[in-house]
């Protein structure tokens, strides 16, 4: 029985959203505590293996929600899905400690389809910040050990509703309207580690920030004829948002008392900028991307500053029509990064780099895919009592890939 991909997608994404929505990442990060949590690198399975670039790439019947203008990318009478879960290791390390921690989730969901040949859309939940950690330590004094323990959760996601016009036969312009909105949790609880002293001196303190703000992100790609073998496409992006809005609310508990405020917080969002460029022809595709990150508007949040990164990647298909040799149909991706982090101690800029390399596997029709990615990096030190993270993540997704629109006429 041939079930078309287009019958049987919302029924998918309807099923899929509400485990999306309650699903919450097992996260593992002493920096989260700060800010907004730490921020997820951007992109699909696809992005993530050619080192997260986005700016520029073109490629068809690819979701690339980081430039809505790459939308038009996609054929006239398709229609994507894209489902993708991941897996990370770390291992911390501090001048007197070394633990490992492992998470996993979903990394996305979005569905791309045409409005008409030359106006294209797509619509997709991503997460985009979470906060995990459990620290605790202790102090002495003359009348006991004090205990301090600190625990947060949560995160923040995604929605976007995207659409893509092709103005021009080298000129498109895409916007993005999203809605991110979460919850994040940061408790502390100090006390004694004697349990009288305990139940009658401690604190429990716990902030609970939930964040939900509109942000517009427009794009364009501009892909001059100037290479006669390539195809080069520069593309650049910016994010416009009325503020970084939501409600915080802080519950303060001793042995006599509970005390709860809550109050409505407005910030001013952090503008994002992408530039980057790609170049491809039938079996080669590299490009290059850099983005920039005003965090420091952020007033009122503690040790944050302006990040920035760098990214590039490389894509190899040996032969994308081969029909015995199917080695020579995979996607080979590669990459590398480079990110000076949001977060500052001491003096010191939490700086992220790494590698990656992926697969992009065809299935039936060779426009279906399965994808996987493999990042290995590092972020963070040890300089001045601080904790450096090694990981690995691995993405796993399946883009489906079909005809709509188009009748069966013969059978």
């Amino acid at each position: 029985m041939n079930i078309k991909l287009k019958k049987v997608t919302p029924l998918i994404f309807l099923t899929l959203l509400p485990l999306f929505l309650l699903s919450q990442k097992n996260s593992h990060h002493p920096y989260s505590r700060f800010g907004i949590g730490e921020i997820e690198q951007e992109g699909f399975t696809h992005n993530k293996a050619l080192g997260g670039i986005s700016a520029g790439l073109h490629i068809k019947n690819k979701i690339n929600y980081q430039n809505p203008a790459s939308y038009t990318s996609q054929d006239t009478n398709s229609f994507v899905f894209d489902v993708g879960l991941r897996t990370q290791q770390n291992r911390f390390s501090s001048e007197n400690n070394s633990v490992e921690r492992s998470e996993t989730g979903f990394s996305h969901m979005a569905i791309g389809f045409p409005v008409t040949s030359k106006w294209k859309s797509s619509i997709g939940l991503v997460p985009y910040s979470s906060s995990g950690y459990n620290i605790e330590s202790s102090t002495e004094s003359n009348i006991g050990t004090k205990i301090y323990r600190y625990d947060g959760k949560g995160g923040t996601r995604k929605f976007y509703i995207g659409n893509a016009y092709q103005i021009h036969e080298n000129l498109s312009l895409g916007l993005n309207y999203t809605y991110l909105f979460g919850t994040i949790q940061n408790d502390s609880d100090i006390g004694w580690e004697d349990s009288e002293q305990y139940r009658h001196n401690g604190l429990l303190t716990q902030k609970k920030q939930e964040i939900n703000t509109h942000v517009f992100n427009i794009g364009v790609q501009y892909s001059p004829d100037l290479l006669k073998n390539y195809d080069f496409t520069l593309g650049a992006s910016y994010d416009i948002s009325p503020g970084l809005k939501g409600t915080k609310k802080t519950t303060s508990t001793n042995y006599l008392d509970s005390i709860t405020t809550s109050r409505s917080f407005s910030e001013n969002y952090p503008s994002n900028l992408l530039l980057g460029f790609s170049l491809s022809n039938e079996k080669i595709l590299w490009g290059a991307d850099f983005k920039y990150t005003n965090w420091s508007a952020t007033s009122s949040y503690s040790n944050i500053t302006d990040s920035y990164s760098i990214h590039t990647g490389f894509q190899y298909i040996p032969d994308r029509g081969a029909l015995k040799n199917y080695l020579k149909k995979i996607n080979y991706r590669f990459g590398a990064y480079y990110k000076n982090g949001y977060f500052s101690f001491n003096g010191e800029e939490i700086k992220d780099l790494g590698i990656t390399f992926g697969l992009g596997l065809p299935l039936n029709n060779n426009k279906t895919n399965f994808n996987i990615s493999c990042q290995l990096g590092r972020k963070g030190s040890m300089d001045n009592n601080l904790i450096k993270n090694e990981y690995a993540i691995i993405n796993f997704s399946i883009t489906f890939f079909d005809f709509w629109f188009v009748q069966q006429k013969y059978r």
